[in-house]
C-alpha cells in the first residue's frame, strides 16, 4: 500500500491547499505564483512558535563571555554552540566556584579537618537542593 507523505500546514490560499496532496498540481500552482505572492507566503516553520523561544535572550546577560566577545568585522555577538566540548558558565556558577575555591576548597568526604567538613556539608547541601 502506498502512503502519501503529509505536508505541513501551509499559509497558501484554500485553492492551493486543495492540491497539497498532488505534487504536480502543487508545482504548477507554485509556478504561477507571482513574486509578490511568494514573498508574502511564509514557510510553515516561519509561523511555528517555539515554547520558551525567548529563554536564550533572557539569560544571555548572565554569561559574561557572551557580552564581551564580538565576532567578525561587524562585531556581532558571540553565539557559542560547542557545548559538547566546553560549556560556558553563567555568572552565578562562576561566583559559586570563586566562593568555594577561596573559602572552602578541600576534599569532600575525605578529611576530618574543618575545611573538609565544610566542603562536604556544602557538597551534600547542593545534592539535596538538586534532588528536590
Amino acid at each position: 500500500r502506498h502512503h502519501q507523505q503529509q505536508a505541513p500546514h501551509s499559509c497558501r490560499t484554500s485553492t492551493a491547499r486543495a492540491v497539497l496532496d498532488d505534487p504536480v498540481a502543487e508545482a504548477e500552482t507554485d509556478a504561477t505564483d507571482t513574486v509578490e505572492e511568494q514573498k508574502e507566503s511564509k514557510l510553515w516553520w516561519e509561523e511555528y512558535e517555539l515554547e520558551h523561544a525567548d529563554l536564550a535572550e533572557s539569560i544571555r546577560e548572565d554569561f559574561s563571555i557572551l557580552q564581551t566577545t564580538k565576532i567578525g568585522e561587524n562585531e556581532r555577538p558571540l553565539i557559542y554552540l560547542d557545548s559538547a566540548a566546553t560549556s560556558q558558565k553563567p555568572r552565578q556558577v562562576l561566583d559559586a566556584l570563586e566562593e568555594y575555591y577561596t573559602k572552602t576548597n578541600s576534599n569532600v568526604h575525605r578529611g576530618a579537618h574543618t575545611l573538609s567538613r565544610e566542603a562536604t556539608s556544602a557538597y551534600e547541601a547542593a545534592r539535596d537542593s538538586i534532588k528536590r
